[in-house]
């Protein structure tokens, strides 16, 4: 993965995440019943799945990275 590619794509992760973020504050700050709290629900584990991409994403650069550091030795 091209260090370029990879830092736009995390970049525009990073800003989903904090539209998430943005979605779950917003769902906290109300008293929540029945649907309100499906999709407070919802927010969250979109949060948390946009966390966990950015994640993925980190640890595929740092083994891609280290292995084209093996391949060039």
């Amino acid at each position: 993965m091209e260090k370029v590619k990879y830092l736009k794509l995390r970049k525009s992760l990073i800003r989903r995440l904090k539209r998430r973020q943005l979605e779950v504050a917003e769902f906290e700050n109300k008293k929540l019943t029945g649907d309100g709290l499906l999709q407070y629900g919802k927010a969250i584990g979109a949060m948390y799945a946009v966390e966990n991409v950015i994640d993925d994403l980190d640890s595929l650069f740092e083994v891609t990275v280290s292995d084209n550091g093996k391949k060039t030795h």
